[in-house]
C-alpha cells in the first residue's frame, strides 16, 4: 500500500515524519531535538540501540531514552534507568521514575528502593 507515494507495510521500510519546534536559526537546539526524536525511532530495534544515548549531553535525549525504556520492562532497561534516576536534570529522573509505575514489581521495586536510598530529595519523593 502507498500513502502519498510512500510505501507502507508489507516489508516496506518504516517511514516516520516529524517536525521540530525549535527556531530554524538555532541549529544546536534543532540538532538536539532531532537526536531526541531519533531515540524514539531507534528504540523500535531494542534497548541496545538506545543504551549509549542515556549518557548524551542533551537532557532531551536522555529524557527520550527514559520514556522509551519505560515501555520495555527488562533487566537491561532497569540497569540503564538506574543511572537515569541519578541524572542531574530533574525532568529526566522524574520521567525515569514515572515509567516504573507500569513495570512489574520484581523489576520496579529494586530501582525505586535505589532511588530512595541514593537519590536526591526530589528523586526520593518521586520514588514514594
Amino acid at each position: 500500500m502507498h500513502i502519498g507515494g510512500v510505501p507502507v507495510g508489507d516489508g516496506a521500510p518504516i517511514s516516520i515524519q516529524s517536525m521540530t519546534s525549535t527556531p530554524t536559526h538555532d541549529a544546536v537546539a534543532t540538532i538536539k531535538q532531532i537526536r531526541a526524536l531519533a531515540v524514539h525511532g531507534l528504540a523500535r530495534w531494542g534497548v541496545a540501540e538506545i543504551a549509549g544515548l542515556a549518557a548524551d549531553e542533551s537532557f532531551r535525549v536522555r529524557n527520550a531514552v527514559a520514556e522509551e525504556l519505560g515501555g520495555n520492562p527488562s533487566v537491561e532497561s532497569a540497569l540503564i534507568l538506574r543511572g537515569l534516576l541519578a541524572d542531574a536534570n530533574t525532568r529526566v529522573h522524574s520521567t525515569a521514575t514515572a515509567t516504573l509505575r507500569h513495570w512489574p514489581d520484581r523489576l520496579a521495586l529494586p530501582l525505586l528502593l535505589h532511588g530512595l536510598r541514593d537519590g536526591r530529595r526530589f528523586v526520593r519523593r518521586e520514588c514514594l
